[in-house]
């Protein structure tokens, strides 16, 4: 039995290694917006955009070298809409309008929701194709509510990579702060 116990947190341990190792890796930056009070903190080699084509900011990664793949990225959205009464139906209304306007939107089955981590806000995987490709685009939609407003950020990864950058957006989605 004693070798049941080690065997299950010997594979648990593996698990946590390898999806991790990125996270662990990297070194985080924080940015602050006085005029948009709110505070962030991105990985150190991201390239940071504040209000980048409506959004309150658009940050990215480095381009890897050799590729011209999809560069993850993040970018934090109010949203404006006054019928929004509560955070469930922010949400509910955001996940009606992703479906609405991607053909091909699906929630996956790796995640569906995990409502309200830590009482602030909720999250959903979706993936839908990247134009004018075969290749899968995932976003990881990240609704709060803060100071009576709704905001999104979304982190946009290829199906590759989704394991390997989750823990970052988690945890950039966990470093917001509005004040």
């Amino acid at each position: 039995m004693r070798n049941h116990y080690l065997n299950i947190g010997f594979l648990f341990i593996t698990f946590l290694s390898a999806y991790t190792p990125l996270l662990q890796a990297q070194q985080f930056q924080n940015y602050t917006d006085t005029k948009k009070k709110f505070k962030i903190s991105l990985p150190s080699d991201w390239t940071y955009f504040p209000d980048y084509k409506g959004t309150l900011f658009l940050a990215h990664r480095p381009m890897l070298k050799n590729t011209q793949s999809g560069v993850e990225n993040v970018a934090l959205s109010e949203i404006k809409d006054s019928s929004i009464k509560d955070l469930d139906q922010a949400f509910f209304n955001f996940k009606l309008a992703q479906k609405l306007s991607l053909t091909d939107y699906e929630e996956t089955d790796q995640i569906k929701i995990d409502k309200q981590i830590k009482n602030r806000y909720y999250w959903v995987i979706s993936r839908h194709p990247k134009p004018n490709t075969h290749d899968l685009i995932y976003n990881l939609s990240v609704i709060y509510k803060e100071k009576g407003k709704y905001y999104v950020l979304q982190c946009t990864t290829s199906a590759g990579n989704l394991d390997t950058y989750k823990p970052i957006f988690l945890k950039i989605a966990d470093s917001i702060h509005f004040y």
